[in-house]
């Protein structure tokens, strides 16, 4: 047991910071008032927030308007394949209907005659 106080008693102190004058805290408190109002001067101001939002915006509407322009092509092939498309139906529906009045008129020429 004396073994162990003996070794804990020839162990250094732990290290503690030695209390700090005064000037040196004056200067590290100046020190951190200049960090801070430097660290303020380099925010970005709300202009300039507002101005790189617009930037932004203006190039996203130019990016998708570069890809409108790419996709251009295919766009208005298949706008014109739905027309072809639309053009048909409708002339197979007239054509469709052309038959019933036809079938309708020999109906009647049968039954009158």
């Amino acid at each position: 047991m004396l073994g162990r106080a003996n070794a804990a008693a020839s162990l250094p102190p732990p290290l503690v910071p030695p209390p700090m004058p005064l000037s040196h805290a004056r200067d590290e408190t100046a020190t951190t008032l200049c960090d801070d109002t430097i660290a303020t001067l380099q925010r970005p101001s709300e202009n300039s927030l507002r101005k790189d939002a617009r930037k932004r915006r203006k190039a996203y509407r130019h990016a998708f308007a570069a890809a409108l322009k790419r996709n251009n092509d295919g766009l208005v092939s298949l706008r014109l394949e739905e027309e072809e498309q639309e053009e048909e139906e409708e002339i197979e529906e007239q054509e469709q209907e052309e038959e019933r009045k036809r079938e309708k008129e020999r109906e009647r020429k049968t039954e009158t005659s």
